[in-house]
């Protein structure tokens, strides 16, 4: 939601919210695995 608003206040910072949301949901992945929740929601 809020990358929506960014992105078209700053075309240049769409990259940026990009890599951020992709960097931030690969950690997420990441740390359910050690975790063992991504077993369990999935």
């Amino acid at each position: 939601m809020l990358s929506q608003i960014v992105k078209r206040l700053i075309p240049g910072g769409v990259l940026v919210v990009g890599r951020h949301e992709a960097l931030s949901s690969n950690f997420r992945q990441m740390q359910a695995v050690q975790l063992g929740l991504y077993r369990k929601e999935g």
